[in-house]
């Protein structure tokens, strides 16, 4: 049996005790549920971090990212995970972190496409925090520095190494082309469906906002406020020179397509 064989069967083993152990434990389920629904790079990590600073809040990280990396990525039954996760949180007001491509990949058509997913959430009294990128020039070098370093966040127990790089014009294209196409499909499907909303350049990029914006947030969910401070650094600082050594290049490059306006550095 191959590695990846022993991943799937342990992986699927634990979906099925998940779903056994929320018929057990239902009657537990937190009133109070909600979602981060945020593409790659928009500072949902943070976001989480700065909730779970809340004595009442759990907020969990990617809940489905595993199944994207088996062979079998659908999910037997979505919301049931779903729910069996914020079973296992033992946390009044359970949240967690949701990529609208990990949906498309996980959610089967015969049973929950990603917009009935959502929907259904929403009528459950799931509450929803869509959180966005406004530069998807940013968020594409963002997704190519994580990718090309293989490490997304800064935390102490975990430092950065801040070498320079080289990134490729092809990628960097690729990955704001998905960036784009994925915020309007985002839009789309949150249409129909209240939710907050957070621009990540001016509700969290600046530290002296994050008070303000977890107010908010904090407002949406029906709780008191409590003070925010994450523990995680900025991946990427605001003078790319110093990161990224083919930068003249790209900026050349990205003048000639219909990004130049995202430019800010």
């Amino acid at each position: 049996m191959t590695n990846n064989n022993t991943k799937e069967i342990k992986t699927r083993a634990k979906e099925v005790f998940d779903y056994l152990n929320y018929f057990l434990n239902r009657s537990k389920m937190p009133e109070n549920k909600f979602i981060i629904f945020a593409h790659y790079r928009s500072g949902s990590t943070l976001l989480a971090d700065l909730l779970n600073c809340h004595p009442d809040i759990f907020c969990d990280g990617e809940i489905f990212i595993k199944f994207i990396h088996l062979d079998f990525k659908k999910v037997l039954f979505p919301a049931l995970y779903l729910k069996s996760q914020a079973i296992k949180a033992k946390s009044n007001v359970y949240g967690c972190d949701f990529k609208l491509d990990q949906l498309i990949h996980i959610c089967s058509r015969f049973f929950d496409s990603p917009e009935k997913f959502i929907l259904k959430l929403y009528q459950s009294e799931w509450k929803i925090i869509y959180l966005q990128r406004r530069n998807i020039l940013r968020q594409g070098l963002s997704i190519c520095t994580a990718n090309i370093r293989q490490h997304w966040h800064d935390v102490p127990e975990q430092p950065l190494e801040r070498t320079k790089i080289n990134i490729s014009f092809e990628k960097l294209l690729q990955a704001i082309n998905f960036s784009k196409k994925i915020a309007f499909k985002e839009i789309k499907l949150l249409q129909e469906i209240p939710h907050l909303k957070l621009v990540y350049e001016d509700d969290l990029l600046k530290s002296e906002q994050h008070q303000i914006t977890l107010d908010r947030v904090f407002q949406y969910l029906d709780l008191p406020s409590t003070l925010v401070q994450t523990k995680l650094k900025r991946v990427s600082s605001d003078n790319l020179i110093d990161q990224i050594y083919n930068l003249d290049e790209i900026i050349k490059k990205i003048q000639q397509t219909e990004y130049a306006k995202f430019i800010d550095f």
